[in-house]
């Protein structure tokens, strides 16, 4: 008996739970030809020490592989589309832009980074924008399944709540998850508005909005491409 034919499945990975809370509903709404999922990866897999440029892929393919064990009437081929979601952190600004803290407490701005460790910040840096570089360039996972990567910048909280603090608390970021979630429950031209206006978004080819990203201080200020991707599946 041959399956029904049902939607394909996109399936967003997001680095924390409040990434979730905050795009599932919009999202879902919006790409009503598919069938919207979220797997919470619950780390920044770009910045972690473990993975490098040549086991990115299979630490992705891992979180891909949870995903189809935890449901188990989900094939490989019913997934359509892999999108990644990443925070940039300030990752592309050049050395020249990192000084050392003098309270030794690393904080941000849309002009530089004063860090806690500075040598240990530039490391982070220098892995995360080889990572970065790498999925940019990478086209699928698990041989044929299709894969992007998207950005806010500096973090999702800067992009979409104009807050530039980096010392949030969890209830904090869930507090806004759930106010962002609220507010556009119902209102998608809305959400669609925010992330295609000219003060977020980048626009331009998925490799030119990346160009742009890697360039000068953009990673330290408030950009965002995910905007690309609904012009590109709507």
């Amino acid at each position: 008996m041959e399956r029904k034919a049902e939607k394909k499945i996109l399936l967003f990975l997001v680095e924390g739970l409040t990434d979730m809370q905050a795009l599932s509903l919009p999202v879902s709404h919006i790409f009503r030809d598919y069938n919207v999922r979220f797997q919470v990866i619950r780390t920044d897999v770009t910045s972690d020490e473990s993975v490098t440029p040549k086991t990115i892929e299979k630490e992705l393919t891992g979180r891909v592989d949870r995903f189809l064990a935890e449901y188990p009437f989900v094939r490989k081929g019913d997934i359509g589309r892999i999108i990644q979601l990443i925070d940039t952190d300030g990752a592309f600004v050049g050395p020249q832009y990192i000084k050392q803290a003098g309270d030794r407490r690393t904080a941000y701005s849309e002009e530089e980074i004063l860090a806690k460790d500075k040598e240990r910040l530039l490391l982070r840096n220098m892995r995360k924008r080889t990572i970065v570089y790498k999925l940019v360039h990478t086209q699928a996972l698990k041989s044929t399944i299709p894969y992007e990567v998207y950005y806010f910048s500096r973090n999702m909280e800067h992009v979409l709540q104009k807050d530039a603090s980096d010392r949030l608390t969890k209830q904090e970021k869930e507090a806004y998850a759930f106010s962002f979630a609220d507010r556009y429950d119902g209102n998608e031209q809305g959400f669609l508005s925010l992330l295609g206006s000219d003060e977020l978004n980048v626009p331009g080819t998925y490799e030119e909005t990346w160009h742009f990203i890697m360039e000068g201080t953009a990673s330290l200020r408030r950009y965002s491409n995910f905007y690309h991707l609904f012009r590109q599946l709507l």
